[in-house]
Parts: C-alpha cells; structure tokens; sequence
C-alpha cells in the first residue's frame, strides 16, 4: 500500500477480519488437506464428549457423566453411581478409564469438545489427582507408554483484533478441537453472534433438536 493508505484498522474494523495460522493460509492457498487421503471431511472419524459434574471446581467437586459420541453412530453415557463417598471415587475412575480406553478402541482421528480445552480436559486431569492418581498414569497404558497431558507452551487463539491464550492438550496420534473457539471466531465477524455458551450457539445456528429439553446448570445433577 501506499503511505497515505497505510492506517491502523479500528478495534471495529479489525472484527471484519478472519486472521488465520501460516498453516491454515497454505492449506487455503493450497487447497491441500490437513488429513491426506480424504476427499470428504465426513470420512474422518470425529469423536465428541461432554462432561455432566456436580459443579465448576474439580478440587471439590466430581464427573456425574460422561457422553460420547461419534459421526458413525457409536453413543455412551457413562454414569457414575454410588452410595457412598468411596463407592463414587472408585466408579469415578472407572468412568475416567472408560473414556480413555473408547478413545484407544476407536481411535478417532479428532475429538472435540465445547470449552473443552479450559473446562473438560482440565476437569479430568484434576480429578485423576484428586482420586489419588494422575492423567499419565491413566492414559500411558492405552497410548505405549505415551500419555495425554497438557502443553507446556501456551497457544494463541486469534479473535479479530484480540487474542486468547490456553494450553493445548496433547493427546497422542488425535487432534483436539473446541468448538467453543469455533464459536467465538465466528463471533469475531458475526456481530449478531451475541453468546458462545452451547445452548445459545445450538439455536442460533439452527441446530436445536426440537425435542431438547434445557436443564439450568446447577440443576443436572438433581435432575
């Protein structure tokens, strides 16, 4: 550009821009594929999860539930039950376990969660430790010694004119997607795009089933 058109973009403007990684601009420029072999993205097994506890913090709180689901059909809901403060710690982990050994069974080549990178994952982790045990521990048995864990490095999320940071999880030979960050990129250029929640980004994309039943939060576990 020239001198005289060489301005800074308002905080405004900035939100008509999508600003995407060097990765993402050579796939785009490319048009190659991020998965090799696929001519459909529909042929990539994608695994989603969601996580149901009776609360925000995990120090103090447990996992009631765990959903997954994949796009060939596999659903589970895995419960945990229990009398007894003991008996929940035990089914607890068996939960845990038994979400880590359906990603080694399917072996799906993406899993995504909504708020999954600073909710779901560090909701698991903390409870491994708080039940007496760690992530390392209970994944390296399913991934040859190799274990899920949290980056180290923080990443960026780029939002328009802003940036959000977080810590990537690593899950060995998997992609882990949020779709929350889906959301707020989309907010970044959609100024209609009013929530990121799940609930509100589920009607307003047109994706509400018309027999969803909405529970407030803090109601589930009773429910």
């Amino acid at each position: 550009k020239d001198d005289e058109d060489d301005e800074l973009i308002s905080k405004e403007d900035s939100r008509q821009y999508l600003i995407v990684t060097p990765q993402e601009q050579y796939m785009i420029s490319t048009g190659r594929r991020f998965f090799k072999g696929y001519e459909d993205y529909d042929e990539v097994l994608r695994m989603i999860f969601d996580l149901e506890t009776e609360g925000l913090d995990p120090n103090r709180h447990r996992i009631n539930q765990i959903g997954i689901r994949t796009n060939r059909g596999f659903e589970k809901i895995i419960s945990v039950e229990g009398n007894t403060k003991e008996e929940k710690d035990v089914n607890e982990l068996i939960a845990i376990d038994l979400f880590l050994r359906t990603i080694y069974q399917y072996k799906p080549d993406v899993i995504t969660a909504h708020n999954g990178e600073n909710f779901d994952w560090n909701f698991i982790i903390t409870r491994c430790e708080k039940l007496g045990t760690s992530m390392q521990e209970m994944s390296s048995k399913y991934f040859d010694g190799d274990f899920i864990k949290k980056d180290d490095r923080e990443s960026i999320l780029k939002l328009g004119g802003e940036m959000e940071k977080f810590r990537r999880t690593i899950v060995p030979n998997v992609t882990i997607t949020d779709s929350l960050h889906a959301v707020r990129r989309a907010q970044a250029i959609d100024s209609n795009f009013l929530k990121a929640d799940l609930k509100y980004s589920t009607e307003y994309l047109g994706k509400k089933k018309t027999n969803r039943v909405y529970v407030p939060g803090d109601k589930i576990s009773s429910t």
